[in-house]
């Protein structure tokens, strides 16, 4: 089993989404999974202009010539394509989403109804499966659900199986050294989540609740970021 992991992490030496990401790969690799991470921030990938090439003259391939062309071969390739990133404005970095947009030569310009619904066919459909990993500041999980619907409508619409999704709440928690018997549960549900994909073809519900419960309370997390900025906002001598 090949398992591509796509971080959209702007700042991937110091992401919580990494952290994450990095048990499930652990727990996936040690079942045999072959596994590879691509870091957005270190490729070069220019914006779709939706120019429609790969779709008439050259299809298949896209008109720029930059990191995504080899990239597209590896989500071919993978059986698992895992999509980890922090949440910014309740939705995935502008770097997956650019990734997300450059995926359109993989897919066929024709029209297809599956139930009542039309949609466009993968060009390269190979019972591929995905994988949601998200983390934010905020403390409660509710905060993902923007970002949950956009994946279930790519799971419905490129039919291709939203197996899990690994979301962490209070995420920055995950560095606190006081908490790390606690936050050792999360990164053990990680692991485990990693060990399902391969094993069972799936994250259970029961490893995904793990994985959302912040060590504190809402109140709590929201007692110590507070404390936290205002030891380090600028005054500007106001």
């Amino acid at each position: 089993m090949k398992v591509l992991a796509i971080l959209g992490s702007p700042r991937p030496s110091k992401s919580n989404t990494g952290i994450i990401l990095q048990e499930f790969l652990k727990g996936a690799s040690s079942q045999g999974a072959n596994i590879e991470t691509v870091y957005l921030k270190e490729k070069i990938i220019n914006f779709c202009i939706g120019c429609n090439t790969c779709w008439m003259e050259t299809p298949g391939v896209c008109i720029f010539r930059d990191d995504m062309p080899e990239l597209l071969d590896k989500v071919i390739e993978c059986d698992i394509l895992v999509y980890a990133t922090p949440l910014y404005n309740y939705n995935m970095t502008s770097l997956l989403k650019c990734f997300l947009e450059r995926l359109h030569p993989l897919v066929d310009a024709h029209l297809v109804k599956t139930g009542e619904t039309y949609r466009h066919p993968q060009r390269y459909a190979k019972g591929r499966k995905m994988v949601l990993i998200s983390t934010c500041g905020l403390p409660e999980v509710s905060h993902f659900e923007g970002l949950r619907q956009i994946f279930c409508q790519i799971e419905r619409s490129s039919q291709m199986p939203l197996i899990g999704e690994l979301l962490v709440p209070a995420a920055e928690l995950l560095k606190k050294k006081s908490l790390q018997e606690k936050i050792g549960v999360i990164l053990q549900a990680a692991y485990r989540a990693g060990i399902e994909v391969v094993s069972e073809g799936k994250i259970s519900k029961k490893v995904e609740g793990q994985i959302q419960k912040s060590p504190l309370t809402p109140d709590e997390v929201a007692e110590m970021t507070n404390k936290w900025w205002d030891s380090h906002i600028k005054r500007n001598g106001r």
